[in-house]
């Protein structure tokens, strides 16, 4: 280096540039050793890198955190016998499914609380102490069911009647088995039919069946009760954008992704098709009684299990009956009498409901509703398989 330094100097270059070159040299060399020295071990100099973009992640800015797109989820399963599908729209997966383990745990709730054959239901209680002239004492829940379909007995002027029991019992409408229920038979069983034969003790909530033999059977409102509940449940759990079905009924609240809820109605003759959509803007229960989903066909003749009360036999006057109320017990009992009664009495009865909405497709495959209908259902026949599944949910 001194060598160096003599002959820059004897070569004329001044000593002050020679000293700034040395320290920018020193400088350089310096940097090296700092950024590469050769005694640090690999790890060293890894750790230490990883320390200087720790050091620079720390000081940029900080940014807003991403926020979770709501996107829609699903639970199924099945209970009462048919397909239970619920659908809800959030961006927190967690909350939708604590909702979905509420609702199908209460589902099974509902199912044991009405299983006649379930020996600790108060519904078997209520059946095996028939006739002995004895209250039994029921939960209240149990109690105010039976009490409001007495009720709704009256108003549809008993054409609808949870004492149809033995006559259902009779029946079987499995298609690989079924039986048909004799008309002597019938005739036998019908005196044992009527919600007048049905007694009632508010103290300690007592429920008395005044015939031997008597059975209250719960199937025509048991989809519509469980729905009821499960909005309780929804609306406790801060869930505001669902839909959900059991069988044909449903419940619907919130949006389909900023859309209304649509719901196409299915054909009851043609599996693939739909003859109208319901569109729901609002939060809004919907019930429909339809003589295609328990049956069977025999010798050209259809089997299903919506029975005329005064009769003990099908009814076929309607195929489908549908309404959208508030009160989901209620609107199975007015689609289960419009079945019996017809579309014109049935149309006249929701009238005398005071106008709620009503939908009735007759034997003739032709749809007849009121005004109130008007401002959910739209008729219009085409394929399920055409449907989007963001826009129209398949009843």
């Amino acid at each position: 280096m001194a060598r160096f330094l003599r002959s820059r100097i004897e070569g004329g270059v001044p000593t002050r540039s020679l000293l700034v070159r040395f320290v920018i040299v020193s400088l350089i060399i310096g940097a090296f050793f700092v950024m590469f020295n050769p005694f640090k071990t690999p790890e060293e100099r890894r750790s230490e890198l990883t320390e200087r973009v720790l050091s620079k992640m720390r000081e940029a800015p900080a940014t807003a955190p991403i926020e979770a797109q709501p996107s829609m989820m699903e639970r199924s399963g099945e209970v009462f016998g048919t397909k239970v599908i619920f659908r809800a729209i959030s961006a927190d997966s967690n909350s939708i499914q604590n909702a979905a383990d509420a609702l199908f745990k209460d589902l099974v709730l509902v199912r044991d609380m009405l299983d006649a054959g379930k020996g600790d239901s108060p519904l078997y209680k209520v059946n095996s102490s028939a006739g002995d002239g004895n209250f039994v004492e029921v939960p209240e829940e149990f109690y105010r069911l039976v009490e409001r379909c007495m009720q709704l007995s009256e108003r549809t002027h008993g054409y609808f009647d949870i004492t149809l029991g033995p006559i259902w019992k009779r029946w079987n409408f499995d298609q690989l088995k079924p039986v048909i229920l004799e008309a002597k038979e019938a005739e036998a069983l019908l005196p044992l039919v009527g919600y007048d034969k049905v007694e009632l003790k508010p103290e300690g909530f007592g429920v008395r069946l005044k015939k031997d033999n008597m059975e209250l059977d719960f199937r025509p409102v048991i989809r519509a009760y469980a729905l009821e509940r499960a909005r309780v449940i929804l609306k406790e759990k801060g869930i505001s954008d669902y839909i959900m079905f059991i069988g044909g009924d449903a419940i619907v609240s919130g949006s389909n992704m900023g859309n209304p809820w649509s719901i196409v109605m299915q054909h009851p003759r043609k599996a693939w098709n739909y003859f109208g959509v319901m569109t729901f803007d609002q939060p809004a229960g919907m019930i429909s009684q339809a003589d295609f989903r328990h049956f069977f066909i025999s010798k050209g003749f259809r089997y299903h299990d919506l029975l005329d009360p005064k009769t003990a036999a099908p009814v076929q006057k309607v195929r489908v009956a549908t309404t959208v109320m508030d009160d989901l017990v209620a609107a199975a009992a007015l689609t289960y009498a419009v079945h019996v009664q017809g579309h014109k009495e049935g149309l006249k009865l929701a009238e005398e409901w005071g106008g709620v909405p009503l939908l009735v497709q007759d034997v003739w495959n032709h749809n007849h509703w009121n005004e109130a209908m008007k401002k959910y259902f739209v008729e219009k026949e085409g394929s399920n398989l055409d449907l989007p599944d963001v826009n129209a949910q398949k009843q």
